[in-house]
C-alpha cells in the first residue's frame, strides 16, 4: 500500500511553487541514489538531522552523496589530521 503525504496549498505562490520544486529534486535524487552502485566512499563531515548545525564523521558515496556507515577510531584520526 503506497501512502500519499498530504501537504497543504500554500497561499503564498510562491512557496507552493518552491515546494514544488523541493518534491522534484528530492524525487530525482531518490532516483540516483538508487541506482548508483556506491563503488567509492569518502570520509565527511555530515550534518545531523536532529542538529544541522552539528556534524558528523560518515563514509559517503563520492558519487551519489549518501551516507554508507561510519569510520571507526583509526579512520576518523587519519581524517582529522590532513
Amino acid at each position: 500500500m503506497v501512502s500519499t503525504i498530504y501537504i497543504p496549498m500554500a497561499t503564498n505562490r510562491k512557496v507552493e511553487k518552491l515546494l514544488t520544486k523541493k518534491r522534484d529534486v528530492e524525487r530525482e535524487l531518490k532516483v540516483i541514489r538508487d541506482l548508483c552502485k556506491h563503488e567509492k566512499k569518502v570520509l565527511r563531515l555530515v550534518p545531523l538531522k536532529a542538529s544541522p548545525s552539528q556534524v558528523d564523521t560518515r563514509w559517503v558515496c563520492e558519487r551519489c552523496d549518501i551516507p554508507l556507515g561510519y569510520p571507526n577510531q583509526e579512520e576518523i584520526k587519519k581524517f582529522l589530521s590532513k
